[in-house]
């Protein structure tokens, strides 16, 4: 007998496909947000030793680059809308990484009228 709890259940092998795809995209998604919890944890202690572990602008490019790695990860699975500020609400990111991720808005790019 088969260890996967669903071997039992007769379904087509399609679904099953679906649903190891499933579960990568799950493990994926939490492991981009532990990575950036893990930076996060690692330049807050840093920041009270005055950042002797790593220099500042290091921690913040490799803050920047898990906020992004966590953002397409979302954006690949369908969470599409406000990706950036859901990821602020629930992480405390310093400052510079949000400064330097913000998009600007259409009429900062394309004239005041967004044309």
């Amino acid at each position: 007998m088969s260890d996967n709890p669903v071997s039992h259940i007769r379904i087509g092998k399609h679904k099953l496909v679906e649903y190891e795809v499933a579960k990568e995209q799950c493990s994926a998604l939490g492991r981009a947000g532990r990575e950036l919890q893990r930076l996060l944890a690692a330049y807050q202690a840093d920041e009270q030793h005055g950042f002797q572990q790593l220099p500042q602008q290091q921690h913040l490019n490799q803050l920047t680059e898990a906020t992004l790695a966590l953002m397409m990860t979302r954006e690949y699975l369908g969470f599409q809308h406000a990706n950036l500020d859901w990821i602020v609400q629930e992480f405390s990111l310093p400052a510079e990484v949000i400064a330097r991720i913000a998009l600007p808005s259409p009429k900062d790019y394309l004239g005041r009228n967004g044309r």
